[in-house]
């Protein structure tokens, strides 16, 4: 409803994540946000053991302002980014047939970690920063 305020868990991350763990493939999510918002991790319907998250100085956080009831007006605010990914930062134990990009921020991953990936498996892209 226009003039609401309302916070909520969102990004690429957590829809594709939440798609293609119902559609029942294995899914596994490899995301960086500070501890102290851990508790955002209880919303993603894939399995616990399959969320690696790892520890940033920031979580990503994004205010959105809409203008429109259908949401396509909008501005959006950075209001914090987490640190960005780095290839020492993904698990040895992975061996995936897709490697999803889902970024939200320019920044959070390098062109040497999607070249890193690109060798173990396809790579798919949703880069919305």
């Amino acid at each position: 409803m226009l003039g609401e305020a309302v916070k909520e868990i969102g990004g690429a991350v957590f829809y594709s994540s939440c798609a293609s763990h119902a559609i029942g493939h294995k899914t596994g999510i490899l995301t960086k946000l500070s501890f102290r918002d851990k508790n955002c991790l209880e919303e993603f319907t894939i399995p616990e053991e399959d969320i690696f998250a790892l520890n940033s100085k920031n979580t990503t956080s994004i205010r959105n302002i809409y203008y429109s009831a259908d949401r396509e007006r909008r501005t959006c605010t950075a209001l914090s980014v987490a640190d960005p990914f780095t290839i020492n930062d993904i698990p040895d134990n992975i061996d995936s047939q897709i490697y999803h990009f889902a970024g939200l921020i320019s920044g959070e991953f390098n062109n040497e970690m999607i070249k890193y990936l690109h060798n173990k498996g396809k790579v798919a892209l949703d880069v919305q920063g």
